[in-house]
């Protein structure tokens, strides 16, 4: 009879370098005050310029503007690099490029010292440049409520090809979508255009451009659209760059309280 070898147990394996890497982020999200002293002295450590890059990303979801030098040189660039277009049905990997990943965690970690190279880039966007682009360049704007980014957003949206996406009759909306299992095209360019539009709104508009977008989408046929769409007209607040939280113990909030001393 032979002999069955045991199992390896999960401290036996040999972990990848992209499975130590993906441990190493969960400690720090999971701890990001005791983790970011060890980033922070890693960071000083190496000049590779990857790595450099890499360490300040993690630090900076966690709203640490600790590390915004390395994002902030990165950002000196005259051009954006390749993005990301919406895909239905097919989002897996990265949805943001190298830049809107920056631009996103300069966001997160309020480093107002991003914005006049942000507004730059922005400044660049049209139908032609990838939906992650006009989307990180929004988040970013809207965040700080930056009203000198209102002219540059407003530009924007009155380029070619970047109005009127709106779906406000039953069917306009047949007629325009295409019989395909799944529609991608018209959803992006929509996308694209609510964005800018709700981050022109934030910034403190410009001749009534945003309201009037937002107007637009409050009365489509799409209901999340038309949701979000009201939503920034009602005044909520963006929401899309907020740190990254560790998750609480029950009953508890982040910094150990009963949750019912916070209500």
């Amino acid at each position: 009879m032979g002999t069955r070898s045991r199992p390896r147990t999960p401290s036996s394996r040999r972990r990848s370098p992209r499975a130590a890497s993906y441990r190493s982020l969960a400690l720090l999200l999971a701890a990001p005050q005791r983790a970011a002293p060890r980033i922070r002295a890693a960071l000083a450590d190496t000049r590779e310029e990857t790595t450099r890059l890499r360490l300040a990303l993690a630090l900076a979801v966690t709203g640490d503007d600790g590390a915004a030098s390395p994002l902030l040189e990165r950002l000196a660039v005259d051009r954006w690099d390749e993005g990301w277009n919406y895909r239905g049905m097919g989002q897996f990997g990265m949805s943001l490029s190298e830049l809107d990943r920056v631009i996103v965690a300069l966001s997160i970690a309020r480093v107002r010292a991003a914005l006049p190279r942000i507004r730059a880039l922005a400044e660049m966007l049209d139908a032609e440049h990838a939906f992650s682009h006009h989307r990180a360049a929004a988040i970013a704007c809207e965040t700080f409520a930056d009203p000198e980014a209102a002219p540059v957003l407003a530009r924007a949206l009155r380029r070619p090809g970047m109005r009127g996406h709106a779906f406000r009759d039953v069917k306009l909306a047949r007629d325009a979508i295409p019989a395909a299992p799944v529609e991608n095209a018209i959803r992006n360019v929509a996308l694209r255009e609510l964005h800018l539009a709700s981050a022109l709104y934030r910034c403190g508009d410009e001749d009534g451009l945003g309201r009037s977008v937002l107007e637009e989408y409050a009365a489509d046929y799409r209901g999340c659209f038309a949701r979000h769409a009201r939503g920034v007209l009602a005044g909520e607040p963006p929401r899309e760059a907020e740190p990254v939280r560790p998750r609480s113990a029950a009953g508890t909030g982040a910094r150990g309280e009963p949750l019912a001393a916070r209500e």
